[in-house]
């Protein structure tokens, strides 16, 4: 896929063009950078994440365990833990010299101002010439979409999905690895293997799309496929070892993910008219804008069918056609699309990235042999340079001004906002919560305004909306005191006077917003006893439904439900029967409601929490069970004074034990396993080893090929293999040799 460099841009204009458009969004970001908390959906969520990340690695935590909201979240199962540890670093290292807001801030821009530099870079890797390379990486900042998804700035500033940005960033870099590894063989295998698990770990669907793509470029050159692919098995081989010790839970424990609960008008794919539709009116590559990119890939796609024998256009069409197949998702294959692997549960609109990629690669090549081809045409080559100049200085300008309106901040200082953290922070022994219903519904709400106040909040869609089953009881919002007691919820929030009732006294005022509190909160806490009278089992999603409306109304009279995990339709019993009844059978929901109350004697006397655990001193009756109303996870342990002891799984996605008779210190602790954090280790250590060992070999050629400072150590340059060695340097040579050498006659 070698491109010639002719009629090419230097190397310094290049690297100009590239630092200037890097200079030019710093620039246009420095009010962001001054502001508040940033705007984006997702992003608050980013924020607290790494803030609390920092404080697990200042305690000398490695369980990377979050409470604050959604239940509970074991990290382990996140999709992106890269960026989140790395930004943890950061805020930790900067800690007392730059905010943690400032910090994630400063990342954002600092993400978009290299994205060109690496989608440049990785194109080069990939084969391309200096002029494609360069019309492709300054695309990549042109894009938008209707559900700012994709390629594009907006993917950020309006949806906060911050880890895909990372994971942009590295996946021309891993495609450039992998080329160069596989098939121009120029690279060493471990910086191929190193770029795909890195890439990867910073965002799983990008780093899944990297796998697609790389196995495109080897599809599309037949020939020479039983020479590359060895390699290629042996990179991807390799980089799920080094990511075994994150993937291996991720993939054998899915059953604990959330998945997609609820789902929006289009999340499973739009039907293949709409597809068509959105393509052809720019709703995929430029939306909210007069259309102008939108032609420019129709003409590229046009020029790149005609030009098909040439390899380097058959990679972006080939990865086109898988990506709008896979984009066509269940709406247009059914059931069948879900035998994908990793696919069960995407978001199908996130291959709007995959169409953007794909649309500015076949633009930046059509680009190429246009300007190409005006530069041999004689009356046009002069002016050429001037009418580029032109366009790179109206597009840089247009794409700064758009990166200043889009990225905005929240005040969070702000006194109204600041006096409500101040007051939720006085009682951390419970959950607040916020609702859209109450007006309080925004990302500032739900995952800022608990990190400023060191309070877990109830819910919040970021995150754990695909890691945990919980995100779908927290999500279900009832007004109901027995609902609200059995999520430890003690205070509620809203705003614009969208008052919950009269039920829920106002307890704190600030200029629109009201906190309320919840009657008798003050009698429960994250431990409540009950008895397990009733089973449930079947696939924990399928059950969701079932326990939501299930599970408060049966913990109201003291009993708890167990879950059996298991595959088959959602069934349940009466402890101690043999008979299960289907969950959807209205004789089922008659006998269970008419189970008596089951009065527990049972009592908390007290309770603590920290960074990674629970703990309760409490007075047994041997028949109870203590529940802890966090998010299960398969990597908790419990003891009762000190003892280990079995944590069963109970709803609707909580954890209890079974404790004696008699008072008792009983402890939830979260410990990822040992091995999981060997194996972390391992590639860890794998990673610095090859760093180490490039960075040896690299100043070992260098000192080799004479890189010194001082000139008489240097060794001779070498001979051409079409020359005969001379004994003689250029300094000793005979009178005239030079002269010869040079053409001169005898």
């Amino acid at each position: 896929m070698k491109e010639p460099e002719t009629d090419a841009p230097g190397a310094t204009t290049s690297a100009v063009l590239l630092a200037l458009t890097a200079v030019a969004l710093l620039l246009s970001a420095r009010s962001y950078l001054e502001g508040g908390a940033p705007y984006g959906n997702d992003n608050s969520a980013h924020l607290a994440l790494a803030v609390h990340v920092a404080r697990l690695l200042g305690a000398g935590i490695t369980d990377f365990y979050w409470e604050q909201s959604n239940l509970g979240l074991a990290l382990f199962l996140a999709y992106q833990p890269l960026p989140s540890f790395v930004l943890g670093v950061m805020i930790l290292a900067l800690d007392g010299v730059m905010e943690p807001v400032t910090v994630f801030k400063l990342s954002v821009v600092a993400l978009w101002a290299l994205m060109p530099v690496c989608w440049y870079l990785g194109a080069r890797w990939m084969g391309l010439g200096r002029l494609s390379a360069l019309a492709f990486a300054l695309l990549t900042l042109a894009p938008r979409d209707s559900r700012d998804v994709g390629l594009g700035p907006a993917t950020v500033a309006y949806t906060g999905l911050y880890t895909e940005v990372w994971g942009l960033l590295a996946f021309p870099l891993v495609l450039g690895a992998f080329h160069r590894s596989v098939r121009a063989r120029d690279l060493a295998l471990p910086w191929a293997i190193l770029a795909l698990a890195l890439g990867t770990m910073c965002h799983l669907f990008t780093g899944m799309y990297a796998g697609i793509a790389s196995a495109c470029i080897l599809l599309v050159d037949p020939r020479h496929l039983r020479h590359h692919l060895p390699r290629a098995v042996t990179v991807y081989l390799g980089a799920g070892a080094l990511m075994a010790f994150w993937l291996g839970p991720l993939l054998t424990l899915r059953a604990y993910l959330g998945g997609l609960p609820w789902k929006r008008a289009g999340d499973d794919g739009w039907p293949a008219g709409q597809v068509l539709q959105s393509l052809l009116t720019g709703d995929v590559f430029d939306f909210g804008r007069l259309p102008w990119l939108t032609p420019l890939v129709l003409v590229a796609f046009a020029h790149a069918v005609r030009c098909w024998r040439d390899v380097a256009y058959r990679a972006p069409l080939a990865l086109g056609g898988v990506t709008l197949a896979l984009f066509l998702g269940r709406t247009n294959w059914g059931e069948a699309y879900d035998l994908l692997p990793l696919h069960r549960h995407v978001n199908v609109m996130r291959y709007l990235v995959g169409l953007h990629v794909c649309g500015v690669w076949l633009v930046a090549l059509w680009a190429r042999d246009v300007v190409t081809w005006l530069s041999r045409q004689p009356h046009l080559s002069r002016a050429l340079p001037l009418a580029l100049g032109v366009t790179f200085t109206g597009y840089l300008a247009e794409r700064s001004t758009f990166f200043h309106e889009i990225l905005k901040t929240f005040d969070h200082q702000e006194p109204h906002f600041s006096s409500v953290a101040t007051h939720l922070a006085d009682d951390p022994e419970h959950r607040f919560a916020v609702d859209e219903t109450l007006g309080t519904g925004s990302h500032f709400h739900r995952d800022l305004l608990p990190l400023l106040a060191g309070r877990a909040q109830l819910q919040s869609y970021a995150l754990g909306f695909h890691a945990t089953l919980s995100t779908y009881y927290a999500e279900q919002f009832v007004l109901d005191r027995n609902w609200l007691r059995l999520f430890n919820v003690g205070e509620l929030v809203s705003r614009d006077g969208r008052s919950p009732g009269n039920t829920f006294p106002v307890v704190h005022r600030a200029g629109p917003y009201a906190v309320h509190a919840v009657p008798g909160a003050e009698e429960w806490g994250y431990f409540d006893f009950g008895r397990a009278a009733v089973q449930v089992k079947g696939p924990l999603r399928d059950m969701r439904p079932t326990l939501r409306l299930l599970a408060p109304e049966l913990f109201s009279r003291g009993i708890l439900i167990g879950l059996l995990p298991l595959d088959g339709p959602v069934m349940t019993r009466v402890a101690g029967e043999d008979a299960w009844w289907p969950a959807e059978d209205p004789n089922t929901w008659r006998r269970l409601r008419d189970l008596p109350s089951q009065p527990v004697p049972a009592r908390v006397l007290s309770s603590q929490r920290d960074l990674s655990g629970y703990a309760a001193r409490v007075v047994g009756d041997g028949d109870a069970w203590l529940m802890l109303k966090v998010g299960y996870f398969p990597f908790w342990r419990a003891e009762v004074d000190n003892q280990p002891v079995v944590i069963h799984h109970v709803a609707p996605n909580f954890m209890a034990v079974a404790v004696p008779p008699g008072v008792h210190d009983v402890r939830f602790t979260y410990r990822n396993p040992t091995w999981q954090k060997l194996l972390a280790a391992v590639s860890g250590g794998a990673l610095l080893l090859w760093l180490g060992l490039a960075l040896v070999v690299r100043w070992r050629k260098d000192r080799a090929r004479g890189f010194t400072t001082d000139p008489r150590r240097a060794p001779p340059p070498a001979a051409s293999p079409h020359q005969t060695p001379t004994a003689y340097s250029s300094a000793q040579s005979p009178p005239g040799t030079a002269a010869r050498a040079r053409g001169a006659p005898r």
